[in-house]
């Protein structure tokens, strides 16, 4: 079962968040962990069923397991010289599957 680890990037000069990978099929058994090289970061998973849990945090830096495959969207933000950028203030950047942004 894989370990997949998804790196959120914030772009200063283009106010762009990128996810790493964008689109991430997920299967039961796998898991999955966030990290951003520029500041803690914070997901909300849904739908919460497919997880163990529908949160993940760098503080606790836990990795979340995948309870059974099936379309999902994980919003993700981190923080930066103390200011949020993406969830939970914005839900616009993200990873999924199908590919983020929904719509």
């Amino acid at each position: 079962m894989p370990d997949h680890k998804v790196k959120l990037n914030y772009n200063i000069s283009e106010k762009t968040l990128t996810v790493d990978p964008s689109h991430l099929p997920i299967q039961a058994g796998d898991t999955l962990s966030f990290s951003s090289p520029q500041g803690p970061v914070s997901v909300k998973l849904e739908p919460s069923h497919l997880f163990d849990r529908d949160t993940y945090s760098s503080e606790d830096q836990k990795p979340v397991r995948v309870l059974r495959a099936g379309s999902y969207v994980a919003h993700c933000g981190v923080v930066i010289a103390g200011k949020t950028i993406g969830w939970p203030e914005e839900k616009g950047w993200g990873v999924g599957d199908p590919p983020f942004p929904l719509g």
